[in-house]
């Protein structure tokens, strides 16, 4: 028999054919691999000359990825929508893909959530996560981490700015009279005043 042997730690052994042939397929993974042959005479070995077999990744479609938002501000316990849609290099709808929809804040916050592209190349997640502490500007993107189909991509980002809600205001209504005692058939004056002012919690 006649054994393979690479530069890249890889063996395979083939029985030899009539006429001193010998074939082997082989499925290698991405890589150059130094191909050397070996066949053991029991008292002469004998070396072939050396082959390169480059193997490549396959040269995958490209893919595009956009991004819509519902609003471009929200207050703090608000929820935003983002979609989009995922087409190939031709502009082909690709369904059933996996798209992270990720927001990073100014101030180091974020947070993110994924969604499966439909026959149509088009998928949807809410964002409803912002809290006190995630006041600020946020960058909001799309990603597609790539699969053995098609090449990663990622949209252009929309901008999102997360407030605190305006303060509440209340109302109040008093009443005076004065004087408060009188004689009769003498005059009281009664008056009162509505007022509202800004309600601060805490």
């Amino acid at each position: 028999s006649v054994k393979l042997t690479t530069n890249t730690g890889l063996t395979a052994t083939q029985w030899i054919l009539d006429g001193g042939h010998y074939e082997l397929n082989v499925v290698w993974p991405v890589g150059v691999h130094t191909i050397t042959a070996t066949f053991d005479g029991g008292s002469n070995t004998l070396v072939s000359n050396s082959v390169v077999l480059t193997v490549k990744t396959p040269d995958l479609p490209g893919t595009s990825i956009t991004l819509d938002s519902s609003k471009s501000s929200i207050t703090t316990g608000s929820t935003v929508s983002f979609s989009g849609q995922m087409l190939d290099e031709y502009g082909v709808p690709i369904y059933g893909m996996m798209i992270f929809v990720n927001g990073n804040s100014d101030t180091g916050r974020g947070q993110g959530k994924s969604a499966i592209t439909d026959s149509s190349g088009r998928y949807t997640v809410e964002l409803d996560n912002f809290r006190e502490n995630d006041v600020g500007n946020w960058s909001v993107f799309a990603e597609f981490e790539g699969d053995s189909q098609y090449k990663k991509s990622s949209s252009n980002s929309r901008q999102l700015v997360v407030s605190s809600p305006a303060p509440a205001e209340y109302y109040s209504l008093n009443l005076n009279v004065s004087p408060s005692t009188v004689l009769e058939d003498e005059m009281a004056v009664i008056s009162g005043q509505l007022t509202s002012s800004e309600y601060i919690s805490g």
